[in-house]
């Protein structure tokens, strides 16, 4: 069997080459998505995505060709939605906290509204075919990157005191990912309320001052990241790892 490839973002794979069988297969995604995360990635069958989707199977596989296509979609859609979010806070020259916040909140809005993309993005990233599970591999660490360069900007100023900014962002990460297990959409507070309240203790620890005596959070440019990319490698050396190309 050819392996299969990820197709570059915001192009259509060769059997859905028009915007609508683009929103079609978002559809049916979405649809299956919702049954992964009700009855299991493993249990979950195309026949049952058929039925969730309310098509006929024939129909089912003009759009989509397997379950480990859906699986492919979840994560390259995931994936890109929240670089592409960061990238336009970015973009607008908001402060370091603010990015951090909306990084959060992004997370947290993923969980309350598309369970099931995150829970199959956690738990079965491994399920990806190995030359497209490198790919996303690599936007992944392009993301977590992002977490890391603004902590080692902090180190770099002074604000933020930790010797291993790769072990302060995996605590961050983990602390938000972990949302997705007890999180409930209209039960919860709102994921804007929790991001404030994880941030402030990701910070606490990070700054050693309370919460309420932090300082708000303000908008403007941040400084070149040089410095602060310098001074985490050398207190805190990553593991080793190729860096992604250039998207």
């Amino acid at each position: 069997m050819k392996p299969a490839t990820l197709p570059e973002a915001g192009v259509a794979l060769e059997r859905g080459p028009t915007l609508a069988a683009e929103q079609k297969i978002r559809q049916i995604v979405n649809e299956a998505a919702k049954l992964f995360d009700k009855v299991g990635y493993h249990t979950a069958n195309m026949d049952m995505v058929a039925k969730a989707c309310d098509l006929r199977k024939p129909t089912l596989y003009h759009y989509i060709k397997s379950k480990e296509e859906i699986l492919l979609r979840i994560h390259q859609t995931l994936i890109d939605d929240l670089g592409a979010k960061h990238q336009a806070r970015t973009e607008l020259g908001l402060g370091r906290e603010e990015l951090l916040l909306g990084m959060i909140t992004d997370i947290l809005h993923a969980i309350a509204d598309h369970r099931g993309y995150v829970r199959a993005f956690l738990e079965h990233y491994r399920e990806l075919e190995p030359t497209v599970r490198q790919q996303i591999s690599e936007k992944r660490q392009d993301y977590f990157r992002c977490i890391t360069d603004l902590i080692a900007e902090g180190v770099a100023e002074g604000v933020y005191h930790t010797d291993d900014v790769t072990l302060s962002g995996l605590f961050l990460v983990g602390q938000v990912n972990w949302a997705y297990q007890w999180y409930v959409a209209g039960v919860s507070p709102a994921p804007e309320q929790i991001a404030r309240k994880l941030l402030d203790t990701f910070l606490y620890g990070l700054t050693g001052t309370p919460p309420a005596a932090q300082t708000a959070v303000k908008a403007g440019p941040r400084k070149t990241p040089s410095a602060a990319k310098a001074t985490a490698k050398t207190a805190a050396p990553s593991p080793a790892r190729k860096t992604a190309s250039k998207k």
